[in-house]
């Protein structure tokens, strides 16, 4: 196929995980293969990420960001990292909730009543996943954890996992982490308003918004230390794919990096094993 397309042709994969790196070697001309990861539903999801691989030209990369635009998306530009800019930031808005459900902190309605209400998310991490489908939000966090090398920030949860074995798939199944009637409707989501309210004005370790914020900047700080997109690009894509109330860098510079840093000490105390392990760019973004 690649052999046969004139010398302009650009060979875009939409994957959300796959390596481009990988998927462009032993091809005629690998510097013309890029991703361009769309959102659901594209007609109406302006984000597109733009990813480059080690072999992407930079006039591969113009063309496909030109061409976005004039489709009238918001391109952004990341690296073939794992997850990309999107579903690795994303990972701990979904795992911590998890965990704490686990713990016994909160029952899944009230992590999410506290989310939506005091974290100013549009949807609840419970409710989110269950929309998404269980299977493919553990699929897509997985994917992240072996391409990391199983870091201990991406490892599943026992209860996603539980949940898939179970069949448990989310709306689609009928039931995930709620019960759902035939018009979608969930029918044991039932919060406890005033333990949300404690829980978030409470200590870190059981603050469902402090704990998920201070992780959502970690991850984006880290991912910006790394050369692989630019803070501007990840606040984009974070506001734009995932609806979330204010890009994570300028939430962590919002709240003092320094206060992250912080809170992510303590929870690494609490939790000890890497999970919140601060990162080194934290301390670089206090003295910029």
């Amino acid at each position: 196929m690649a052999r046969s397309q004139p010398a302009g042709t650009l060979f875009a994969s939409n994957t959300s995980s796959l390596d481009i790196t990988a998927i462009a070697q032993g091809l005629p001309h690998p510097e013309r293969v890029l991703g361009l990861h769309f959102f659901n539903p594209p007609p109406l999801m302006r984000l597109v990420e733009v990813i480059h691989g080690r072999l992407t030209s930079d006039e591969t990369l113009t063309a496909a960001t030109q061409l976005m635009k004039a489709w009238q998306k918001a391109p952004v530009r990341c690296t073939s990292t794992p997850g990309f800019i999107v579903n690795r930031v994303a990972r701990p808005f979904y795992g911590e909730a998890q965990r704490m459900v686990e713990a016994g902190v909160a029952d899944a309605a009230t992590i999410d009543l506290a989310m939506r209400e005091v974290g100013g998310f549009r949807m609840g991490p419970m409710e989110l996943t269950d929309l998404i489908g269980q299977d493919v939000s553990l699929a897509v966090g997985t994917s992240v954890w072996e391409q990391t090398g199983r870091d201990e920030r991406y490892t599943p949860t026992e209860l996603q996992r539980q949940l898939v074995a179970d069949g448990r798939l989310g709306r689609k199944s009928g039931q995930g982490v709620f019960r759902y009637d035939a018009s979608g409707q969930p029918l044991d989501a039932s919060p406890d308003r005033a333990l949300a309210v404690a829980l978030t004005a409470g200590p870190i370790v059981t603050n469902p918004v402090g704990r998920t914020v201070a992780m959502l900047v970690n991850e984006a700080v880290d991912l910006v230390a790394r050369g692989e997109a630019s803070a501007e690009d990840v606040d984009t894509a974070m506001e734009l794919g995932t609806n979330y109330p204010k890009g994570p860098i300028a939430w962590g510079a919002e709240i003092g990096f320094d206060v992250i840093a912080e809170q992510l000490r303590h929870l690494d105390a609490a939790f000890p094993g890497g999970r919140y392990r601060p990162s080194p760019a934290l301390g670089a973004q206090v003295g910029s």
